[in-house]
């Protein structure tokens, strides 16, 4: 593939690669971000997801991320190919870049970020939204934190033993949590076409 100095990452097509620009994603109302998933089951369920609540495309990151397998294709049962799929070599500039989309990163509350988490059923996003999830050790790079508009997460209903050290885990799997946050936001405009 040429490169393109404009552009942001590349197309991901059935016979061919060809570079896109942040302009291009203009085309969409919904658009879902993913940083440096590994598990090829869970990006192959995040599609599954992503295609089910209509989400019009999905951004990968080139490094760091499951290739786009067959077993990722199995996973998302078809999924993957019926997709408008990009890869972006770098997600935190290519947010930085998008001018007119609202950006949401999915993160477990941090007191220390400059940027306040909400729970989930608090968000009344509208208008062209970029949904971020991020890897399943480590969440979202610090780059692409930076890079978000707002924050959520989900409330768990272990909140207070997780507290009180009685509870074993704070976090969901990654495309369970993918699928619980499209869930909530189905009713929102942006997962409806808004912004085309």
């Amino acid at each position: 593939m040429a490169k393109n100095r404009t552009s942001v990452g590349y197309r991901l097509g059935k016979a061919h690669q060809r570079a896109f620009r942040v302009r291009d994603l203009l085309l969409f109302g919904s658009v879902r971000a993913l940083d440096r998933i590994q598990d090829p089951h869970n990006l192959g369920a995040i599609l599954r997801n992503a295609h089910f609540f209509g989400v019009d495309g999905v951004i990968v990151t080139e490094r760091e991320s499951s290739p786009l397998s067959p077993t990722v294709s199995r996973a998302s049962a078809g999924a993957m190919e019926a997709m408008d799929m990009y890869v972006t070599t770098n997600l935190s500039k290519l947010m930085e870049r998008s001018d007119g989309w609202h950006v949401v990163g999915t993160a477990i509350p941090d007191l220390n970020s400059r940027t306040p988490a909400s729970p989930i059923h608090s968000v009344k996003t509208r208008g062209p939204t970029i949904v971020v999830f991020g890897n399943e050790g480590e969440g979202l790079k610090p780059a692409v934190l930076r890079s978000c508009n707002e924050l959520v997460w989900i409330p768990s209903g272990r909140a207070r033993a997780v507290e009180a050290g009685v509870g074993m885990l704070d976090s969901l799997n990654v495309s369970v949590a993918c699928g619980i946050v499209l869930s909530k936001l189905r009713g929102n405009e942006f997962l409806h076409g808004a912004g085309r």
